[in-house]
């Protein structure tokens, strides 16, 4: 079996590069319109907790963040 060239042989297996010149139309994205809603919310949110890391020292993902709130009404 022949083995692929360099230029041939992708560097990160499934991950996809394009090169795009200026003045030159983009490719539309089919791989990416192809995954479902749920997929692609997946692939944001490990893209964002990539992100986090780069940016903080904690490995903790963000939590909800809520506040606590006392609303009194008159009269009572």
């Amino acid at each position: 079996m022949e083995q692929p060239k360099p230029a041939e042989r992708p560097l990160r297996p499934g991950v996809v590069s394009r090169v795009i010149r200026k003045g030159a139309p983009e490719p539309t994205d089919v791989d990416w319109m192809a995954l479902t809603p749920e997929q692609r919310i997946d692939a944001v949110w490990t893209l964002t907790k990539a992100c986090m890391a780069w940016n903080s020292e904690g490995g903790d993902e963000p939590r909800l963040q809520r506040s606590v709130v006392h609303i009194k009404r008159k009269g009572r």
